[in-house]
Parts: structure tokens; sequence; C-alpha cells
């Protein structure tokens, strides 16, 4: 029997097994997309794990990767609440409501977001939709992302609201059949008070039968609550249980300064424009609550019963504040 003899090298025996190399990640992500096509799944649920993972192969920075990851997490939750099932479903109307939607604090309570937050989310969602369309999704991200999210400019001063918007901040307001402090605050800046001005009311500045508030301090007036404002503020007083003393603040806890008491009152009204959705719009700020109820005075009894609502001693700057050019008109 002949001696066992080694493999030469160049025999086929002795060419070791070929290893391929593996393709990327992100391929196999795209063939993860190719194979959700082509089974007609455009369900959301069973996109979010492979775009997810593209996410994480994005950012290599733990910090951004984590704060992405999270963004895009909630995302997903908003549109199960809004009822997105599908990329079909999604909207940029829903994209927004994600970039403004409020937090909770350490008391569990509800706080607005500021821009620079909204801005953040905003760059989040946008990388969950190009890594879905990457990888197939039958989205633009572009047009899903909706309009970018600018800081707020000093030089952008408050407009009245559109009619819309109007009634999405009543709408959000009113708090049905109960009264409250918060919808008192926004009947009494709706009739034209001023944070401050709102502040310093006292039960006695306020005619539940004659439909009229009080405002004091450097522009004293007593103006005629709007048929909205006039509602809440009767629906607030039968819900007291007691009567008050009159020279008690209506919207300040005792012993909270005016001054205290005003930034309480800025920050509520704000709250109610971020839960309407519209606080992020150019020009839309707690001032422009006030300025809606001056238009309404405008269009019904001109440009001097709209100053004297305001409590403002110029005519140009009433008609600035509504964004109204008056002389022209009379011209």
């Amino acid at each position: 029997m002949a001696p066992h003899q080694p493999h030469s090298p160049g025999s086929a025996q002795s060419r070791p097994f070929p290893v391929l190399p593996l393709p990327p990640p992100r391929a196999w992500l795209a063939f993860a997309g190719w194979g959700l096509l082509v089974s007609g799944d455009l369900s959301l649920w069973s996109w979010q794990q492979p775009v997810m993972a593209a996410l994480r192969a994005r950012f290599p920075t733990e910090s951004t990767r984590v704060t992405v990851i999270g963004d895009v997490r909630r995302l997903f939750k908003i549109c199960e609440a809004f009822g997105v099932e599908t990329w079909n479903d999604l909207t940029a109307d829903v994209v927004s409501h994600f970039c403004w939607a409020p937090r909770p604090d350490d008391r569990g309570l509800y706080k607005p977001i500021s821009p620079n937050t909204a801005r953040m989310r905003r760059r989040s969602a946008l990388a969950c939709f190009e890594e879905a369309a990457d990888m197939g999704a039958p989205i633009n991200p572009e047009t899903l992302i909706g309009p970018r999210i600018s800081p707020p400019s000093s030089s952008v001063s408050a407009r009245p609201l559109s009619f819309d918007e109007e009634h999405l901040f009543q709408q959000h307001a009113d708090s049905g059949l109960v009264g409250s402090r918060r919808s008192l605050i926004a009947a009494l800046s709706y009739a034209g008070g001023t944070a401050p001005e709102v502040a310093s009311v006292r039960f006695c500045d306020i005619d539940v039968g004659g439909a009229t508030v009080t405002f004091r301090g450097d522009a004293p007036r007593t103006n005629a609550l709007p048929d909205w404002s006039a509602q809440i503020v009767e629906r607030w007083y039968k819900c007291l249980p007691t009567s008050p003393a009159a020279d008690a603040l209506v919207c300040v806890t005792p012993g909270k300064s005016i001054a205290k008491g005003a930034r309480s009152i800025g920050t509520r009204l704000g709250n109610i424009l971020t839960e309407a959705g519209i606080r992020h719009r150019s020009g839309v700020s707690a001032e422009s609550i006030r300025r809606t109820g001056a238009l309404h005075v405008f269009k019904g009894h001109g440009i001097e019963a709209a100053a004297r609502f305001l409590g403002n001693t110029s005519l140009d700057r009433t008609a600035g504040a509504l964004r109204h050019n008056w002389r022209d008109d009379d011209a």
C-alpha cells in the first residue's frame, strides 16, 4: 500500500472553502425593506424595527443615537394615538403634533416644549423618514416632515389669531360644564387684559350680570365681555363654592405677587396655545389672544373702540397691533 502523500498546494482538495464577505448592515436592511414591499406590508409596526436598526447604524455617537432613537419611539407612539397604521396614513399634521407634543415634568404635569426641542424632534423624524425611504417605503421625507421650525424672533410681533386658530384656542381653553381658573384667565385675556392686568382683577371688578370687566393699572378701563368670555365668566361664577371677598384676586392664589401671577398667567395661556397646536406658528403668542378680541371690536365699532379695548392711546399703534392700515381705508 502506497504511503499517504500530502496534498499539493494546487490540488483541489487543498483549496480552502471560499469565505464570501458578508453584506454590509445597510444591505440587509434594504433587503428587509424589499421583503416588506413585496409582501405588501406597509404597516408602521412592521417597519419600526428595521428603521430603528438603520438609525443606530447612522449615528455613531452614543448620545445622539440615544436621543434620536428615543424621539422616533415617541413618534411611533404618537402615530398609534392618532390611529396611523401605515405609511399611507401618515401626514405632516401628525408629524407636527409629534414635534410640539408637551412632555411631563417630574410631577407628571405636562409642560410646553421649547422651539429648540421641537426642532430636534423634527430632525429625528426626518432621519427616520429618510432611512425608511432608502429602504423602499413609499414616502417623500421632505413633504412629510412639513415646514422648518424657526426660533422665535423678537422682530415678529404678535398678531391676531385667524378664524380657525381662534376656534382651536377657544375649544382647548373651555373647560366644558365646569368653571375653572384656567378658562377664566383665557376669557379675561380675550376680553382685552394683559397678563399683569388679568392678574390684578378682583371679584369686585367683574360684573357678571352686566358682562363687563374692569382692568386697573396704567390704562384703567372697563371692557364689555365678548360673548364667549361672558359664558366662561358666568359658568365660573356659578361654580364658586362660597361668596369671596370683594377685593380678593380671581386669577392669582393668595400670597402670590402680581408679578409672579402675571408670569403664571402667561404660561397658562401659552399652554393652551400649545395644546391647540398653534403656538409654534409665526406671530402667535399669548398677546395674540387679546388682539383677537380687539379685532372683533374693531370690525364692529372702529379703530377708536379697539384702542380703548386694548388700553392704547395711539390709534396707529392699535392699527399696527391688528395688522390693519386704517389710514388707507379712511383716505
